[in-house]
């Protein structure tokens, strides 16, 4: 008899930067957009939630020029590593490896044509939900008999088209999350312990520190709120357990496990 894998722990994160934080957005979307379009030829809700997706990632990367942030952060982040190239004891050919994965990341950046989302421009039905979507209950078959039409229309496929709407965003997802990954990877989880639900530590300013993450186990009844400046950052503990009221900062001390993040 099988059982069911444990829960897994619940990692909260929070980047230093602007540019990181829509990095971790685009990661977001994403991940929703494809859980919701695996099913969206056997479900009109699972491929209303994918549009959806769609067009907040679209507005995500509207909202600033997405192909000039990925080109600047792959090019600071160049710089720092040929500047590793002196250290001492440095493993000369894992950093070759890192720096040809940057310069690979940076080129597929520079041939993005922008606006990336410019494509879905063209499609009327798209443009139709975006303009009702933060409209409540303005996208049903009262409203947008056009998309009832298409959400219902079974002869064709609404996961091969949502991803063929989906397609020109793939190289800003590839590079927004290669990026992250190796941020993520570049420092492991440590213990750590929040006195009566506070916890402070200094930042340098001359290392370039990327991101904080925590790591809280499954049963835990608290969640952080992380502030980052370049200096330092704190975490405020809170009790999640009741949702009708705004929780305070606890009083326990809360064991929580901490990564700052570099690189």
């Amino acid at each position: 008899m099988s059982t069911a894998p444990p829960p897994a722990p619940m990692i909260y994160e929070q980047a230093v930067s602007d540019r990181l934080r829509t990095f971790l957005r685009i990661e977001f979307l994403a991940q929703q957009f494809e859980h919701h379009c695996a099913g969206a030829d056997a479900s009109g809700w699972e491929a209303r939630a994918a549009v959806r997706a769609l067009l907040e990632f679209s507005s995500l990367i509207g909202q600033r020029n997405i192909k000039l942030e990925l080109i600047k952060e792959l090019d600071q982040r160049l710089v720092w590593l040929k500047m590793l190239g002196d250290t001492e004891g440095i493993d000369a050919g894992a950093l070759q490896e890192t720096v040809a994965l940057h310069e690979e990341l940076r080129a597929r950046a520079h041939n993005l044509v922008y606006p990336v989302h410019q494509h879905l421009a063209r499609y009327e039905l798209l443009n139709s939900v975006g303009q009702r979507a933060s409209m409540p209950g303005c996208t049903s078959a009262a409203d947008l008999p056009l998309y009832a039409s298409w959400l219902h229309d079974l002869r064709h496929s609404h996961q091969a088209l949502l991803r063929e709407w989906y397609a020109p965003f793939d190289p800003v997802i590839t590079i927004a999350c290669t990026v992250l990954q190796m941020i993520r990877d570049s420092a492991p989880f440590a213990p750590a312990a929040a006195r009566r639900g506070w916890f402070e530590q200094s930042l340098d300013p001359a290392r370039p520190n990327q991101m904080i993450r925590i790591r809280l186990e499954p049963e835990s009844r608290f969640y952080p709120e992380i502030s980052v400046s370049r200096r330092s950052f704190s975490i405020v503990f809170r009790d999640g357990t009741d949702l009708g009221t705004r929780p305070g900062q606890t009083g326990d001390d809360v064991p929580f496990e901490l990564a700052c993040c570099l690189f």
